[in-house]
């Protein structure tokens, strides 16, 4: 379960979901909280990232973790690191519980991503409280847990491209074998 595709179709999978990254931490300002007027919008790079790292491993998942979190810095001007500690720290969490949340069984994946998103603002917001940007622990508790239900809904939209990508991959893999 944990085989990464060396093969053409591996990378090319990975390729896809590098511009997917990067199309959606450049709309992830504007675009996206032009589609949710509201005060909360989904972290559709978390969103990737999370589900990438559950269904490929510790491994890929951090790295994508760490060049999606420091892309993410630079666009949104969040203090350098503090979005690519975050995810990390998500990828870490997930990592023991994901042969059970990202098998066969996609609901638990969705369980994941809530949590992840938890998880992702709490680290945030102690990096950037220790890097000199305090932010009020009633940030937290007021919009967390409604972003992470947008998380999740962004998950469902997000979670049959990621499977395409992971299967396409693999398909791959084999007919170069």
């Amino acid at each position: 379960m944990d085989q990464r595709g060396t093969g053409a179709g591996g990378e090319i999978a990975r390729v896809l979901f590098a511009v997917l990254l990067i199309l959606f931490a450049l709309g992830q300002g504007p675009i996206i909280q032009a589609l949710f007027p509201l005060d909360v919008t989904p972290n559709l790079v978390l969103v990737l990232v999370t589900l990438w790292a559950g269904y490929h491993g510790l491994r890929e998942g951090m790295v994508w973790a760490f060049a999606a979190g420091i892309l993410l810095d630079l666009l949104l001007f969040a203090p350098l690191g503090a979005h690519a500690l975050a995810f990390m720290a998500v990828v870490l969490a997930i990592d023991p519980v994901r042969h059970i949340a990202f098998g066969d069984n996609h609901a638990w994946a969705l369980v994941a991503v809530f949590v992840a998103a938890l998880l992702s603002d709490v680290v945030f917001l102690l990096v950037t409280n220790a890097a000199g940007h305090p932010l009020p622990l009633s940030t937290l508790w007021r919009f967390s847990i409604a972003r992470a239900l947008t998380d999740v809904l962004a998950a469902v939209v997000c979670m049959p491209f990621v499977l395409w990508m992971r299967r396409w991959g693999k398909h791959a893999d084999f007919a170069a074998h």
